[in-house]
Protein backbone atom coordinates (compact mmCIF):
# COMPACT_ATOMS: atom_id res chain seq x y z
CA UNK A 1 0.00 0.00 0.00
CA UNK A 2 1.62 3.23 -1.07
CA UNK A 3 2.17 5.50 1.81
CA UNK A 4 0.48 9.16 1.49
CA UNK A 5 3.61 11.46 1.73
CA UNK A 6 2.69 15.12 2.64
CA UNK A 7 5.73 16.31 3.90
CA UNK A 8 7.48 15.72 -0.21
CA UNK A 9 4.14 17.48 -1.84
CA UNK A 10 4.27 20.30 0.65
CA UNK A 11 7.90 21.15 -0.16
CA UNK A 12 7.69 20.41 -3.67
CA UNK A 13 4.71 23.15 -3.99
CA UNK A 14 6.51 24.99 -1.40
CA UNK A 15 9.57 24.95 -4.47
CA UNK A 16 7.47 25.96 -7.43
CA UNK A 17 6.00 28.72 -5.63
CA UNK A 18 9.09 30.32 -5.23
CA UNK A 19 10.55 29.58 -8.54
CA UNK A 20 7.52 31.24 -9.72
CA UNK A 21 7.81 34.22 -7.37
CA UNK A 22 11.37 34.91 -8.55
CA UNK A 23 9.91 34.26 -11.89
CA UNK A 24 7.63 37.40 -11.70
CA UNK A 25 9.98 39.82 -9.82
CA UNK A 26 12.29 39.13 -12.67
CA UNK A 27 10.15 40.28 -15.12
CA UNK A 28 8.97 43.34 -12.91
CA UNK A 29 12.38 44.20 -12.64
CA UNK A 30 13.04 43.74 -15.88
CA UNK A 31 10.05 45.60 -17.25
CA UNK A 32 11.33 48.67 -14.96
CA UNK A 33 14.56 48.80 -15.82
CA UNK A 34 13.88 48.72 -19.40
CA UNK A 35 11.69 51.85 -19.42
CA UNK A 36 14.16 53.81 -17.40
CA UNK A 37 16.34 53.82 -20.19
CA UNK A 38 14.34 54.97 -22.55
CA UNK A 39 14.99 58.60 -20.90
CA UNK A 40 12.87 61.80 -20.98
CA UNK A 41 11.13 62.14 -24.29
CA UNK A 42 11.25 65.48 -26.15
CA UNK A 43 7.99 67.15 -26.53
CA UNK A 44 6.86 67.15 -30.20
CA UNK A 45 8.51 69.98 -32.62
CA UNK A 46 5.80 71.78 -34.38
CA UNK A 47 5.89 71.68 -38.15
CA UNK A 48 5.57 74.81 -39.24
CA UNK A 49 5.02 77.84 -37.68
CA UNK A 50 2.80 80.68 -39.70
CA UNK A 51 3.39 84.13 -38.41
CA UNK A 52 1.97 86.66 -40.74
CA UNK A 53 4.26 88.69 -43.35
CA UNK A 54 4.40 92.31 -43.83
CA UNK A 55 3.81 93.71 -47.36
CA UNK A 56 7.22 95.34 -48.34
CA UNK A 57 6.75 99.02 -49.84
CA UNK A 58 7.60 98.40 -53.40
CA UNK A 59 9.46 101.16 -55.61
CA UNK A 60 8.62 101.40 -58.85
CA UNK A 61 12.06 101.77 -61.59
CA UNK A 62 9.19 101.97 -64.96
CA UNK A 63 6.94 104.84 -62.83
CA UNK A 64 10.09 107.37 -61.51
CA UNK A 65 9.64 109.72 -64.19
CA UNK A 66 5.52 109.39 -64.36
CA UNK A 67 4.83 109.38 -60.47
CA UNK A 68 5.67 112.63 -58.67
CA UNK A 69 5.15 111.68 -55.00
CA UNK A 70 8.11 108.48 -55.89
CA UNK A 71 9.67 111.06 -57.79
CA UNK A 72 10.06 113.89 -54.97
CA UNK A 73 10.92 111.11 -52.09
CA UNK A 74 13.73 110.05 -54.40
CA UNK A 75 14.73 113.72 -54.37
CA UNK A 76 14.60 114.11 -50.73
CA UNK A 77 16.73 110.43 -49.98
CA UNK A 78 19.14 111.85 -52.14
CA UNK A 79 19.06 115.37 -50.02
CA UNK A 80 19.62 113.38 -47.54
CA UNK A 81 23.07 111.83 -48.66
CA UNK A 82 24.24 115.36 -50.49
CA UNK A 83 23.75 113.44 -54.08
CA UNK A 84 21.75 115.19 -56.72
CA UNK A 85 23.18 112.91 -60.65
CA UNK A 86 24.18 109.48 -61.02
CA UNK A 87 21.64 107.48 -58.43
CA UNK A 88 18.10 106.71 -59.17
CA UNK A 89 17.00 105.12 -56.70
CA UNK A 90 17.60 104.91 -52.98
CA UNK A 91 15.99 102.30 -51.20
CA UNK A 92 15.22 101.14 -47.39
CA UNK A 93 16.00 97.89 -46.38
CA UNK A 94 12.56 97.01 -45.64
CA UNK A 95 11.62 98.25 -49.07
CA UNK A 96 11.26 96.27 -52.93
CA UNK A 97 12.27 97.65 -55.85
CA UNK A 98 10.91 96.68 -59.18
CA UNK A 99 12.47 96.80 -62.74
CA UNK A 100 10.48 95.58 -65.37
CA UNK A 101 8.57 92.59 -64.74
CA UNK A 102 10.84 91.27 -61.72
CA UNK A 103 11.15 92.58 -58.16
CA UNK A 104 13.89 92.26 -55.57
CA UNK A 105 13.30 93.16 -51.99
CA UNK A 106 16.37 94.87 -50.40
CA UNK A 107 16.63 92.56 -47.62
CA UNK A 108 18.22 89.80 -50.60
CA UNK A 109 20.53 92.46 -51.80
Amino acid sequence: MPENNSTGNTSKLWIIAIIIAVIIAALIGYMLWSQKDAGPVAPPIPKKILAPIKPQPVIDYNKLNKDQKLKDLMQERKAKYGLKKGIDIIAKSDESVKVGESTVPMQVI
